[in-house]
């Protein structure tokens, strides 16, 4: 694209350009020519809370890294591809590449040639083009031979391991960066993977550098931010409490959160422990939920949860010991109390029983409030009493807990 650029300043006339140092741009003849390219590829390059052991495993040191991928294809067609973590603690940047590559290769005699994975480091992101003292273009092989590019002192910054794993292998590494980087300070990387077959190179894929040119020049590499180790994910807790009804029974599951937290239910009477129950399907009573954090994982208590000790929580749990049970009506005994049997009365007296107490009744829908009485009487019933009529009559008796007894029965003049 043809441009230029000129400045003006306006209190004194005096101009300054960047191609056209006549300053004459309206003629368009002087103009520089800008070659649009795509954005630096960046990523996030975390503090690591401990060290990786470089030995070619993925441990848990990694859980924390940003990923990259080498989805750029630079040379030939589609094949091995990596995703690449980075790390770093002190003056050392930590590298891991998890390649995917079902048949490996090691068979031709020039090392770029062969299964393999590049890395390139600028320490300070000079961005010099030409390689400095400083760049290094490091070479691991899946067999872990090593070559590199740049000065011959980068190799002693190399430590590396490797190892074949189902369907590909691992590169994992350190590189010395010759200084201790600071939070916020900028490093120029970027991935490399070849892939060959026959001892042939058939496949080069890169993350970050387009032209397939990273060994000649860090122009193009991709730019690493140092930043502060990642706090351990903080999980709030949870567990599912199902109050029984009439029909089921309750139940307190003990739920995972994202995989990390198990739940132990624990029976917990007059304040006293009395044992562990298994979560699901449990009986009316108190019970403590204590959370158990896997490692790397902080359980932070949320409303209505403690912490007690070792990185556990708590929370209480009731379950409600439901009233199920219907109102008790019988036919008072004694001619002082009921003339008649078999439901058919001149009089009648009932007796009233619910072991949690007796809210009201209604005969023939008139209400009595019986104020939570476990044992009343509803005595001399006949018609025009409380209701009654001649003929057919219906009482309804509720329980506080909301059970009814209904009993129908007929009265006689």
């Amino acid at each position: 694209m043809d441009a230029d650029v000129r400045l003006t300043d306006g209190s004194t006339g005096t101009q300054v350009s960047w191609n056209d140092l006549s300053h004459g741009q309206e003629d368009g003849e002087r103009f520089g020519v800008v070659t649009l390219i795509g954005a630096v590829a960046t990523t996030d390059v975390v503090e690591a809370a401990d060290a990786p052991t470089i030995d070619g495993a993925v441990d848990e040191a990694w859980d924390s890294a940003t990923a990259v991928t080498t989805d750029l294809q630079v040379e030939g067609t589609p094949g091995a591809s990596a995703s690449v973590r980075y790390l770093w603690q002190g003056s050392t940047l930590y590298a891991l590449a998890e390649v995917t590559d079902p048949e490996l290769d090691d068979t031709a005699s020039n090392p770029w040639e062969q299964d393999s994975v590049e890395l390139f480091v600028d320490p300070t992101n000079e961005k010099n083009g030409p390689y400095t003292a400083d760049d290094g273009q490091y070479r691991i092989s899946a067999t872990n031979a090593l070559s590199f590019g740049g000065e011959a002192s980068v190799a002693d910054r190399l430590t590396s391991a490797t190892q074949v794993v189902d369907g590909g292998y691992v590169v994992e590494a350190s590189i010395d960066l010759g200084y201790a980087p600071e939070v916020g300070d900028l490093v120029g990387l970027d991935a490399q993977v070849n892939d060959a077959a026959g001892g042939v190179r058939g496949s080069v894929r890169t993350w970050a550098d387009p032209t397939g040119r990273g060994y000649q020049s860090t122009a193009r590499w991709g730019v690493g931010t140092f930043v502060e180790a990642t706090e351990p994910a903080a999980v709030v807790p949870a567990v599912d409490v199902v109050q029984p009804t009439c029909e089921t029974p309750g139940s307190i599951t003990g739920v995972e959160v994202d995989g990390v937290a198990r739940y132990v239910i624990k029976d917990w009477v007059d304040g006293k422990a009395r044992g562990y129950v298994r979560a699901g399907e449990v009986d009316p009573g108190t019970y403590v939920v204590r959370a158990w954090p896997e490692e790397g994982v902080t359980l932070t208590p949320g409303e209505g949860w403690e912490s007690i000790f070792q990185g556990r929580v708590q929370t209480v749990v009731t379950i409600d010991d439901l009233d199920c049970t219907a109102p008790t009506v019988t036919v008072k005994p004694g001619a002082h109390f009921t003339v008649g049997s078999d439901g058919v009365y001149s009089k009648v007296s009932f007796k009233l029983y619910d072991a949690g107490k007796i809210d009201r009744l209604t005969l023939n829908g008139k209400v009595k409030d019986l104020t939570d009485n476990r044992w009343p009487d509803l005595n001399f019933v006949a018609p025009g009493k409380f209701g009654a009529v001649e003929g057919e009559n219906m009482l309804v008796v509720l329980d506080v807990a909301g059970n009814t007894t209904t009993v129908e029965f007929t009265l006689t003049d």
